[in-house]
């Protein structure tokens, strides 16, 4: 699936005192993985919300700041703006596959303006 974030993990024990292939974790490594799961968590939420607004034709608000939360928690991640944008759209399609051109719209404005909010 494009867009992914996570990376499988891989252990590789040589002998009973030495370990390769795997580290051991810093404060960066766990702030990491923090923005990750926040980044999957705000992803989800988006795309519910997409599907929500969509089907009942309501709760655009719900979109923008779903949309917002997602944006804001890539560019945490360090995400530049363009990638941050492809994700969205990414989203979005998966959540509504162009069906409905106008939420599409007010979830990538959404994106834009709050990827920029400090």
């Amino acid at each position: 699936m494009a867009g992914t974030l996570s990376a499988p993990f891989r252990t590789l024990a040589i002998d009973p005192g030495a370990v390769t292939g795997c580290r051991q974790l810093n404060q960066g490594d766990a702030r990491t993985m923090d923005d990750q799961t926040d980044v999957a968590e705000a992803r989800e939420s988006f795309r519910r919300a997409l599907i929500a607004s969509f089907q009942t034709r309501r709760g655009v608000g719900d979109v923008e700041a779903a949309a917002a939360h997602f944006c804001q928690a890539l560019r945490q991640q360090g995400a530049p703006p363009e990638r941050t944008l492809i994700e969205a759209k990414e989203v979005i399609h998966g959540a509504i596959d162009g069906d409905d051109a106008a939420l599409a719209e007010k979830a990538v404005l959404s994106c834009i303006q709050h990827y920029y909010r400090p």
